[in-house]
């Protein structure tokens, strides 16, 4: 096993057994970011709000096409908003802001990942940066008005940060690692934000309306002002509506129409995605399907699922999820449909560190002609 793997797979042993069990109740005091909800507090008499995940994060696979089958990485992102002006008469304006970055310990993060060598079309596991160390995905001006209920985003804007969201499935810092489990591969989002605009409005508690037009072609991170001038263009229309179901709980549906103008080929399509307690609020399933046309999508058809159970065995903040996607590749994108079935499980070392393993099973990966692929990931984040 390379050196450095095994330095960190002893590293995390050590910090495993140091850290303190976690009771039932959180812990009041945290040996990495103590004091965390004061600094949060001080910041937001600022006008400032942060969230930031850091992990690091090591991956194997039994089968490789090329590369290495052993990758280290350091990957973070970092999700802020600032306050700019609150007013009765116009709202309140605000620029918010995502950064993320990965550094490839073992490895260069420009040539190469485990998704890349295992031949998996839809198994990237978290974003990081390929080309930089550290990169801006998204800044735009939101501007609120009646208490949140009407929105206007305009900048570089990640439309996957507004769309398809889930709240069971949709974070590779501290959810599935899969970007199959994250998005539906059936929506055109672009890998990287770029120039757009987002306008949401609740028509009551239980209805929303987000309709979003956006540049559908960034393959790289790019400020927006080099993007307006393309001609490869998203509109995406969102229905969302939530529900209380008798005996289950909430329900949150979500339904995506799209059209696609990607260069020179034109195509629409559209993505339901749920997510739905059953019967407790720490018990979660979900679930998301899509069809697009195969000349502006990466995958013409897909479907996804599974459950993610919550603060497990009295122990507040673990988590267990289990899910599986199948998606039939565009022509071009893959050779043959893929499916990937995927558990991990969060230990909250503390309220503000987690230990996540991570299984993954890639059954006729799209890329390559194995027909079943293993992998296994270690995750150990940080929040803040």
């Amino acid at each position: 096993m390379n050196q450095k793997i095994q330095t960190a797979a002893f590293s995390l042993v050590l910090l495993t057994n140091w850290l303190p069990a976690q009771e039932t109740e959180p812990q009041n005091s945290d040996p990495i970011t103590n004091n965390k909800e004061q600094w949060k507090a001080d910041l937001a008499d600022l006008g400032l709000s942060l969230e930031v995940d850091a992990i690091l994060l090591g991956q194997w696979a039994d089968s490789t096409i090329t590369g290495k089958d052993e990758l280290l990485t350091l990957d973070f992102q970092v999700v802020g908003e600032f306050a700019v002006f609150e007013s009765e008469e116009y709202g309140d304006g605000s620029i918010n802001w995502t950064i993320f970055g990965g550094n490839g310990i073992n490895y260069s993060l420009k040539s190469e990942s485990l998704a890349q060598n295992t031949g998996a079309f839809s198994m990237s596991s978290t974003y990081t940066a390929p080309d930089d160390n550290i990169l801006v995905d998204e800044v735009y001006w939101k501007q609120t008005f009646e208490e949140g209920k009407f929105e206007l985003i305009l900048g570089q804007v990640d439309m996957s940060n507004h769309f398809d969201l889930n709240r069971a499935a949709n974070n590779a810092y501290r959810q599935f690692l899969s970007g199959s489990l994250i998005n539906n591969y059936a929506l055109p989002f672009p890998a990287y934000g770029g120039f757009g605009a987002v306008i949401r409005a609740e028509m009551n508690s239980q209805v929303s309306l987000s309709l979003g037009v956006g540049d559908s072609s960034v393959s790289k991170p790019t400020a927006p002002w080099t993007t307006a001038g393309n001609d490869s263009w998203m509109q995406l229309l969102e229905i969302g509506i939530k529900t209380e179901i008798a005996d289950l709980g909430e329900n949150n549906l979500r339904l995506t129409p799209w059209h696609n103008d990607l260069s020179d080929e034109d195509g629409w399509g559209f993505g339901i995605n749920i997510d739905q307690d059953l019967g407790s609020d720490q018990v979660i399933a979900f679930f998301r399907f899509g069809v697009g046309d195969e000349d502006v999508i990466a995958a013409e058809n897909f479907i996804g699922g599974g459950i993610e159970f919550r603060d497990l065995f009295e122990r507040e903040g673990d988590s267990w999820g289990i899910g599986v996607t199948w998606a039939d590749p565009s022509p071009g994108v893959g050779s043959r449909s893929e499916t990937i079935f995927e558990t991990y499980y969060r230990f909250m070392l503390t309220p503000s560190i987690h230990l996540s393993p991570d299984l993954m099973l890639i059954h006729n990966p799209a890329l390559q002609t194995e027909d079943q692929v293993f992998a296994a990931s270690l995750r150990m984040g940080l929040l803040f």
